[in-house]
């Protein structure tokens, strides 16, 4: 794939901002991404520092593998959302279509290299949001140098797996979008209706299950509790086996904790590689789609002189910022996701 390393650096550049006029901009941003990211960073590890220390002194072992689970679950689910977006609007929406055309390089190797960026992008979110969490936790309960393995391995690898399967799921979203006139408002409304489901499930299935064990005939609260909280990891059971590995407790394989750990890894990256070989023929048979039917359609219709004009000032205004709200998928998203998270759960 000729180009694809001057493409990614230039795809980095730009999604970076390294073209920002002047080096103070420059510092100012980067110094707010530190901080903000230092501060999320703290938070998490102090809330798995709590966590650890009263698995440590209750003396429930078999929990710090639940925890270490949810961990990388949040960081999954987290990353498979807002991946998605920013697959469907970077890839399958992006504008920059006829100028990639006019490079002497393929649409398989533009299309990597896009993926190649957001991947390293949530990659990043990734090592903020669960590293030093983890690191804190195995600190805490006293874990085996197997943990921080395990703790980079999930830095490295579990935003590739939710970017995979965010590829999967944006081919079909982006397929119904791409029959509407505004792609990206249709490509938000499914998204937050997938959020809205998702969160919906995740809430519902812990209380289900809740239910169902509290209704049994054992009084041990912590076995009902961590039943409870299995069932939702049970889900997503290759990531629960990555925890399960680094904390070398329980497994397949009876009486042997390296064997079940090497088991456990194999189903955590033997799912990454079913998940790439789903992913890499679709995406680019429905990526070089999207991007011939945007050549055949680049300059199109304009939008209509006065669109703004009949509604007042203030209509005007408002009807001004909803479509440029909805122009973004992934904006849209952001900016509404909450009004829609905060019904589902209460």
């Amino acid at each position: 794939m000729r180009g694809y390393l001057r493409i990614t650096k230039l795809l980095l550049g730009l999604a970076f901002r390294k073209g920002l006029p002047g080096k103070r901009a420059q510092r100012t941003m980067l110094a707010g991404s530190i901080i903000a990211s230092a501060i999320l960073s703290a938070c998490i590890a102090v809330g798995m520092g709590f966590a650890g220390a009263a698995i440590a002194d209750l003396g429930y072992s078999s929990m710090t593998a639940i925890v270490m689970g949810y961990l990388i679950l949040v960081d999954f689910m987290l990353t498979l959302v807002f991946g998605t977006l920013t697959i469907m609007s970077y890839l399958y929406f992006s504008r920059d279509s006829e100028f990639f055309l006019s490079l002497p390089v393929g649409s398989n190797a533009v299309l990597c290299s896009k993926l190649t960026v957001i991947y390293i992008e949530e990659a990043l979110v990734s090592a903020i949001l669960a590293l030093p969490g983890s690191v804190v936790l195995g600190a805490v309960t006293g874990q085996t140098a197997m943990f921080y393995v395990v703790a980079l391995i999930a830095v490295a690898f579990v935003p590739l797996a939710a970017v995979l399967l965010g590829g999967i799921v944006s081919v079909p979203l982006s397929y119904i979008a791409g029959f509407f006139r505004n792609r990206g408002a249709v490509a938000a409304v499914l998204m937050l209706v997938l959020f809205a489901a998702l969160m919906a499930a995740y809430m519902i299935v812990p209380n289900v299950m809740s239910s169902s064990l509290a209704g049994g005939a054992s009084d041990d609260v912590v076995a009902v509790l961590e039943g409870t909280l299995m069932a939702a990891l049970y889900v997503v059971y290759p990531l629960f086996c990555l925890a399960r590995a680094g904390t070398l407790s329980g497994g397949l394989v009876a009486g042997n904790a390296a064997a079940s750990a090497a088991v456990d890894l194999a189903i955590f990256f033997g799912t990454i590689v079913a998940l790439a070989a789903i992913l890499l023929p679709l995406s680019a048979l429905f990526y070089k789609r999207s991007v011939l039917r945007q050549s055949e359609h680049a300059g199109g219709s304009s939008a209509k002189k006065g669109d703004y004009v009949r509604s007042g000032v203030l209509g005007s205004l408002v009807k001004k910022e909803l479509k440029t709200l909805f122009r973004n998928a992934s904006f849209a998203f952001q900016c509404l996701a909450g009004c829609v998270l905060s019904p589902v759960m209460c």
